[in-house]
């Protein structure tokens, strides 16, 4: 799912494409895609390494493709005002809850949506 959001952000313009994973095996393997910060997470904290990268301003777009609650709770601390982010990978069942500061997604203007490649081949067929 990483690589297919890296393409899709790419086509869409994006000025700078960061990836973040816990596996350094799996940002090996996206290296060929070109992304242009590659973030492993049990070496460097993210929330530094996003506001390094956007010079303290946070992402436009954050994508959250793993099944991390800590992550989508991370996400509106990361996110840039006006920035989106999309909830794409759900949950595990048991820690589904995820305690976020709306405040944040308030004063920020900060659009958050969930999404899943179901919804949409569910959507397609009624």
């Amino acid at each position: 799912m990483g690589v297919l959001h890296l393409q899709l952000q790419r086509l869409a313009g994006a000025g700078i494409i960061m990836v973040a994973d816990i596996s350094q095996k799996r940002l090996e393997q996206l290296r060929r895609f070109k992304p242009d910060v590659s973030i492993n997470t049990q070496k460097q904290e993210l929330s530094d390494a996003v506001m390094r990268y956007t010079n303290g301003q946070g992402a436009d777009v954050i994508i959250t493709a793993c099944p991390s609650p800590e992550i989508q709770k991370q996400s509106v601390h990361l996110a840039a005002k006006l920035g989106r982010i999309s909830l794409f990978g759900g949950l595990p069942k048991g820690k589904e809850q995820v305690e976020i500061n709306t405040n944040l997604i308030h004063y920020n203007g900060i659009i958050m949506t969930g999404t899943t490649q179901d919804y949409h081949a569910t959507r397609r067929n009624r």
